[in-house]
């Protein structure tokens, strides 16, 4: 049995850790994106570890240890996000993050909970509490891409880089690809 957490989770938490490890004041756009670049990173290495373990666990016992540490993962993501002051440019989007973070989190809950009664782990990967969870992810993933199609609109501030009555929130040109490629996990082994 196979699940691939890295696919689908990355691209919520991603998003969410460019906010965590930022944290107090409002960032340049430029610094917001660099840390989001940094952290996708980290998460990436942190989700292939739970992947690898969920495709060799083989009880019950370690699928619920495995989401009970993704739980432990939406729950400092969370905690991180709610307070964070995002550039003017992503303003909008941090009350929708900080919501969806929190229905992510509720869902992750429920499915360690869910592996509490689960049977087997093709019944608990199957389970209403993981289409839940992995639906509230494909969310995410549309927010990142969002985030994506902003940073990559900043090439078109490049014109006004040497006008220097504009703004520099204005002339700030972002570079970086903070989506990874996603694709729907496999429940196949």
């Amino acid at each position: 049995m196979q699940l691939r957490f890295v696919r689908r989770a990355l691209a919520s938490a991603c998003i969410v850790f460019v906010f965590a490890a930022c944290g107090g004041g409002t960032l340049s756009l430029a610094e917001y994106s660099e840390s989001f670049q940094s952290a996708s990173f980290a998460i990436t290495d942190e989700f292939d570890v739970l992947e690898a373990q969920w495709a060799s666990a083989t009880t019950v016992e370690e699928g619920k240890e495995i989401l009970d540490r993704v739980v432990a993962i939406r729950t400092d993501l969370q905690n991180g996000v709610t307070d964070l002051n995002p550039p003017e440019a992503f303003a909008d989007f941090h009350g929708d993050v900080v919501e969806l973070l929190g229905r992510i989190l509720a869902v992750a809950e429920a499915w360690a909970v869910r592996a509490e009664t689960a049977g087997s782990l093709d019944e608990l990967q199957e389970s209403s509490e993981a289409l839940a969870y992995w639906d509230l992810d494909a969310e995410m993933v549309l927010v990142c891409l969002e985030i994506q199609s902003k940073l990559d609109a900043t090439a078109e501030w490049e014109i006004f880089a040497e006008v220097p009555w504009i703004p520099g929130e204005m002339k700030e040109v972002v570079s970086l690809v903070v989506c990874p490629p996603f694709s729907r996990p496999s429940t196949k082994g």
